[in-house]
C-alpha cells in the first residue's frame, strides 16, 4: 500500500469517527493529533505539533459527496 493510500484510509476512518469535526492527522504516523469544531482550540494543538516538527494533514468531511485528488 502506498503512502497516499494509507493516508486516505486513515483520513476516512478519522472522519467517520468525527464526522462534524476538523481532524488533524500526523502525516507520518497517521495518528489523530486533534479534532474539534472550534478552530481556536484546534489551532493550539496544531501549532504545538508543528512546533515539535510534526508534519500535519488537516481534514474535514465534506458536507456533500466529493471526489478527492491528492
Amino acid at each position: 500500500m502506498t503512502y497516499y493510500q494509507q493516508l486516505v484510509k486513515c483520513a476516512n476512518a478519522a472522519m467517520k469517527e468525527h464526522p462534524r469535526s476538523v481532524v488533524a492527522l500526523d502525516a507520518e504516523t497517521f495518528a489523530v493529533v486533534a479534532t474539534g469544531t472550534k478552530t481556536d482550540i484546534l489551532a493550539e494543538h496544531v501549532n504545538q505539533a508543528a512546533a515539535e516538527g510534526r508534519p500535519l494533514a488537516i481534514l474535514q468531511k465534506p458536507q456533500h459527496p466529493e471526489n478527492w485528488i491528492l
